[in-house]
């Protein structure tokens, strides 16, 4: 029995070969119920509010994502993850890191980034790690945005095959394939990686754009698709609508049970900072809707439209033009008219307000 095989060249070319699949190798593969199958060591968890009740995220032997859109923070998750795991036990009251001594090597690599923002990085990190100096040589860090992406990814295989690491974390995994919408070189690459998980008993952290624009949480073409498919977790990250300094973090997608959501900020310093927050948990693995946000907020964007004319009332043309400024200022995007207009007529059956039919005018009850 003979069944092809796919491998890559050093042009990234996809070339076919044969190769003698036998019984014995197939065995390796089948799971007895009666094997005691201990439970895979854990390289990093997530605490509750109080530092307790921990889930684990990451596990020996997986892979999994951080993804968001552009610029709004997954750069900063990943130091704080690394500032965890080089520090130990719990860090800033969430993160919690239980690799053991001897088995606690790091591995970072950005794909994006010059060699200057990649050092600022690991300054930042050094800052957020009080005992950093002895802890250094556990991580090792390198900047690949200016060789070309075959090359790249012999690097990559070449460096998680050179040493004992546990944790790898990839900032910038699109950037290991020359087209992320290919579905033979997403499936290729997503199974390279669970291949260098296990047989290098690691787990290895991508770093991936949403779609830009999308509002389901999809990662970037089949390589994102394939990514979440395989991963053990996929935390997402978000910009608080109440709080627009603040990040949510969120597991979108987890093989165990879901860790709690967690905030962090950006300090004036440039650095990121688990705060102690409380926030709707509307977020919930979907982005809210504006109609949603409406009805959340509708006390203040009412006192916001009538602002100084609680008494005279407002036309309706002006009130819903006062009404969609007054979403905007709140929420700091903007608001068509159709969901203003029903809005109004909500706020009308709720009795928070009234037509005047006198001045033919709206006013706040």
């Amino acid at each position: 029995m003979y069944e092809p095989i796919k491998i890559e060249n050093r042009r990234l070319e996809i070339v076919e070969v044969d190769k003698k699949i036998t019984i014995e190798e197939i065995n390796k593969f089948k799971i007895d119920i009666n094997e005691e199958i201990p439970l895979p060591e854990i390289i990093l968890s997530v605490c509750d509010p109080n530092g307790q009740n921990k889930r684990m995220v990451m596990t020996r032997q997986n892979i999994s994502c951080i993804t968001a859109q552009a610029k709004v923070g997954k750069s900063f998750l990943t130091k704080l993850i690394i500032s965890a795991c080089l520090q130990k036990q719990t860090f800033q009251n969430r993160l919690h890191s239980e690799m053991p001594d001897g088995k606690d090597k790091i591995l970072y690599i950005d794909t994006e980034q010059s060699k200057f923002h990649v050092q600022l990085g690991l300054k930042q990190i050094r800052s957020l790690v009080p005992n950093f100096e002895n802890e250094s040589h556990r991580i090792d860090v390198y900047q690949f945005d200016a060789v070309s992406t075959s090359t790249r990814y012999e690097f990559v295989k070449e460096l998680i095959y050179s040493k004992k690491y546990s944790l790898v974390i990839l900032d910038g995994i699109s950037d290991l394939s020359i087209d992320t919408n290919d579905l033979k070189l997403a499936d290729k690459l997503v199974t390279d990686l669970r291949i260098w998980a296990t047989e290098c008993d690691l787990h290895i952290i991508n770093i991936i754009h949403l779609n830009p624009g999308d509002l389901s949480h999809k990662m970037k073409g089949h390589l994102g698709t394939k990514l979440a498919d395989k991963s053990e977790t996929v935390l997402g990250i978000s910009i608080d609508k109440d709080n627009p300094a603040n990040r949510i973090v969120q597991s979108l997608a987890s093989r165990n049970r879901k860790a709690d959501p967690f905030v962090f900020e950006i300090t004036e310093e440039g650095n990121p900072n688990i705060v102690d927050c409380e926030f709707d948990m509307v977020y919930n693995s979907r982005p809210v809707t504006k109609s949603e946000t409406l009805k959340r907020k509708a006390v203040e964007i009412l006192s916001e439209a009538f602002l100084n004319s609680e008494s005279i009332g407002i036309g309706y043309t002006e009130l819903v033009d006062r009404l969609k400024r007054a979403y905007l200022k709140i929420n700091t995007e903007t608001i068509g008219d159709g969901l203003i207009k029903k809005f109004i007529v909500e706020q009308k059956e709720l009795s928070k307000i009234e037509l005047n039919v006198t001045s033919n005018k709206y006013i706040q009850c």
